[in-house]
């Protein structure tokens, strides 16, 4: 029945799109109600918004659409599923990405041209004083990276850096700006998209709990400007990596910031270490000269 209704040659009055989705929202219901989570997954997508979140459930529901001696009812249900098997498997890649495990992310690709190989809007390894998104995206002299090589240059850069520990810096500051800028905060947000879960709409909602969400998460590209800053003896690089220390500080402030909470920023460790330290490097007239937030701090602390 649910076949002829979806097949072709109806009178359009009937308007059968709605009638096979009433059908199948229905039938998900059932499913729920009975505690067969994949099922009711697959006939309506939108019955758990955060379904996919749970590494278990990507598995689970990969399992159904490989599984061999499916009923008929079960093919039907794949064939009509909103997503495909590499649907799911990117979206594990991405989530693996925004945990920090690159190579996880890059294994779980494999050498299957159809995944991550959409290209990124922005060179992923430029950073500003001021984020400057627009900026980063018309600048059509950049090095165009996909996904897939976005990360691939991720893992190239950790082995560098491993290999030659003189010039470690300066890789290990490429891969914080690649941390940084997949985040909520970074030029390339395009890194998560995904159809199987909508980041697109994501903003920081002032006045409630904290976003767990990892899109959110800038403490792997602290952590790598702070392993910069120590492994540099240049003082205009290390004036730099702790400014951008900074910015992931102040990042982290916005997510936890409460509506009473009326200041613009919250001076943390490195603006302090900033002007302790690198006030006579000219980095640090240059972040004088282009952050109003830090300029605040620094006219103030300096009375």
């Amino acid at each position: 029945e649910l076949q002829w209704l979806i097949s072709d040659g109806h009178p359009k009055a009937l308007r059968t799109s709605y009638a096979v989705n009433w059908c199948f929202r229905r039938l998900a219901e059932k499913y729920e109600n009975a505690g067969d989570e994949v099922r009711a997954q697959c006939l309506d997508h939108n019955i758990y918004p955060d379904f996919y979140l749970n590494d278990e459930n990507d598995r689970k529901v990969i399992g159904f659409i490989d599984g061999p001696d499916k009923s008929s009812f079960d093919r039907f249900l794949v064939r009509h599923y909103a997503f495909t098997r590499d649907d799911i498997v990117e979206f594990q890649a991405v989530q693996l990405s925004l945990r920090h495990n690159i190579k996880g992310a890059v294994n779980k690709i494999g050498d299957d041209d159809n995944l991550f190989r959409q290209p990124l809007p922005a060179d992923p390894f430029v950073i500003h004083i001021n984020d400057c998104h627009d900026c980063d995206r018309e600048d059509l002299d950049r090095p165009l990276y996909t996904r897939r090589t976005f990360l691939e240059k991720m893992l190239e850069f950790e082995k560098k850096a491993e290999e030659k520990p003189s010039i470690a810096s300066g890789y290990y500051f490429l891969i914080a700006n690649g941390f940084y800028n997949m985040t909520y905060f970074g030029n390339v947000r395009k890194m998560y998209d995904s159809k199987v879960y909508d980041r697109s709409g994501f903003y920081i909602n002032y006045g409630v709990d904290f976003p767990s969400d990892p899109v959110f998460d800038c403490s792997k590209a602290e952590e790598y400007y702070d392993k910069a800053m120590a492994t540099t003896k240049n003082r205009e690089f290390k004036a730099k990596y702790c400014f951008m220390s900074a910015k992931c500080e102040q990042n982290n402030y916005f997510l936890h910031r409460t509506d009473d909470d009326k200041a613009d920023f919250r001076p943390g460790k490195f603006f302090k270490m900033l002007c302790d330290s690198f006030s006579n490097t000219k980095y640090y007239q240059e972040v004088i000269s282009e952050c109003g937030y830090f300029r605040t701090y620094a006219c103030r602390d300096s009375h």
